[in-house]
């Protein structure tokens, strides 16, 4: 598989991630200040609990989607660092996080490095012959791939969030919290 096409997979499941993402954020914030029994709870909207609990669906929602976006990198460097090592590069765990560092611009676990790149038997000591040229030309290769992976992931993100914002679901939960707590209590959730 190229990396092109790498990137393609990439940009599949990241859309698949974020649909189901805000699906459950949806499920999460439609039982938001809820009873038991489905109904609005005013217990369980006073004093900011509401709110928070606003918030912390929405944090949620945040972390599945940046995970998904630096898993969707990560995994688009290894793929361009596999194939360099297919046609003879010498790609090893330490060049593959030097990689990500400067090419996703953030670590990877090393334990990912060694696990995709390690080889038994070889140490530290056993440096790569691949040359910091060679290196830079993979690296400048693979950016643009990533620049494009995240360009497309942007536009997802902000598909899906406008999606939602437009909802006749999001609509229909700000109006019976509009009757549940008035409209000047509100206006704190209306980033939802």
């Amino acid at each position: 598989m190229s990396i092109s096409q790498h990137v393609q997979r990439e940009i599949a499941r990241y859309d698949t991630v974020a649909r189901d993402a805000y699906a459950e954020y949806a499920e999460a914030l439609a039982s938001t200040g809820r009873s038991p029994s489905g109904r609005m709870d005013p217990v369980a909207m006073e004093n900011g609990a509401m709110l928070e609990e606003v918030r912390r669906v929405g944090g949620r929602l945040g972390a599945k989607l940046s995970a998904a976006s630096k898993a969707a990198m990560r995994s688009t460097l290894f793929a361009a660092l596999e194939e360099a090592r297919r046609e003879g590069a010498d790609v090893t765990p330490t060049v593959a996080l030097h990689a990500a560092e400067r090419v996703i611009g953030r670590g990877v676990s090393m334990r990912a490095a060694n696990a995709a790149f390690g080889r038994p038997g070889r140490t530290a000591a056993d440096k790569t012959s691949l040359e910091p040229a060679e290196l830079a030309e993979l690296e400048a290769k693979v950016r643009q791939e990533i620049q494009h992976l995240r360009d497309e992931l942007g536009r997802i993100r902000d598909h899906h969030r406008q999606r939602w914002r437009d909802s006749p679901q999001r609509d229909a939960l700000l109006q019976e919290w509009r009757a549940a707590l008035g409209e000047a209590s509100i206006k704190p959730l209306l980033e939802v």
